[in-house]
């Protein structure tokens, strides 16, 4: 198996799910940015409102490594209670 590196420059291209993608594919894994619905999470109803976006994107199949993009709602003004 040959090595893989990544470079600084890869890591600036990240800022969208399908260049994340990208980087898993150079990687070796199987990887696409897949819209995933936040419900399909299985997480509770908190959680769940604090989530944008979900993206599978990587999948190695059978219980193996599956990688999440998850984009949290950011509300401005907001205070948060811990």
């Amino acid at each position: 198996m040959s090595k893989l590196y990544l470079q600084l420059d890869d890591l600036r291209t990240l800022n969208t799910p399908d260049n994340i993608a990208t980087i898993f594919r150079r990687l070796g894994y199987n990887a696409q940015s897949q819209l995933l619905d936040v419900s399909d999470l299985n997480l509770s109803s908190r959680n769940n409102e604090a989530i944008a976006d979900s993206y599978l994107i990587a999948d190695q199949g059978n219980g193996g490594l599956q990688a999440l993009l998850i984009s949290p709602f950011i509300r401005k003004n907001k205070t948060l209670n811990y």
